[in-house]
């Protein structure tokens, strides 16, 4: 059914994105990456992408423009941290360029928190559910769906960066800061230094 290893990965600045990555070289697909602008107030996420697409091995690097379709503090146009339906949307478009390139896998790299509430708890399209529904209908469209993160601790994400080789110093996590430097005390910045505290620790 998925007959070639021809892949879509959805590409962030962040820890996940860039392991997934490599992952994925590393199991040889043949990796084409999706960067999507949806007029982030941090633009890091997508320098560091584009970089992190090409020094881990993607074959292409394509950056879609969504600017004006989400509401959320990250592109300043809401108060709250999450992006509704974000994943949704990025998954469709995926599947869409995979069946345009004749790819016949999607990679997705969604991580679970070190600390409760879990990222699944947070927002409906990280969750357990969502990967299954995306699964089974993409598998009736004849492309496998990959998402082998979800499970894992940003800590454990850290540790699998590292064994893999990936430089992690040039991924970008913030969604606040408009400088080169993170801000250090959004959401996600917590949660990356939270993950690298417990990884160095050996805790995870």
């Amino acid at each position: 059914m998925f007959p070639n290893r021809r892949a879509v990965i959805l590409m962030g600045g962040g820890i996940d994105s860039a392991t997934l990555l490599k992952l994925a070289t590393v199991q040889l697909y043949e990796v084409h990456a999706l960067v999507f602008d949806y007029g982030q107030v941090s633009r890091g996420d997508i320098t560091h992408a584009h970089h992190n697409a090409k020094a881990h091995g993607a074959k292409s690097v394509k950056t879609v423009a969504l600017d004006g379709v989400f509401v959320s503090a990250l592109n300043g146009n809401g108060t709250g941290s999450e992006v509704p339906f974000r994943n949704l949307v990025f998954m469709s478009i995926a599947a869409a360029h995979a069946k345009a390139i004749r790819a016949g896998h999607i990679f997705m790299g969604l991580c679970r928190s070190d600390v409760e509430p879990k990222t699944s708890e947070l927002f409906a399209d990280t969750s357990g559910g969502f990967v299954a529904s995306a699964a089974e209908f993409l598998d009736e469209q004849g492309i496998q769906f990959h998402a082998p993160l979800v499970d894992v601790t940003k800590s454990g994400v850290i540790n699998l960066a590292r064994a893999l080789g990936v430089d992690l110093s040039k991924s970008w996590s913030c969604w606040k800061s408009t400088t080169r430097k993170p801000c250090g005390v959004c959401g996600a910045c917590k949660q990356r230094n939270r993950g690298f505290r417990i990884a160095d620790a050996g805790e995870s």
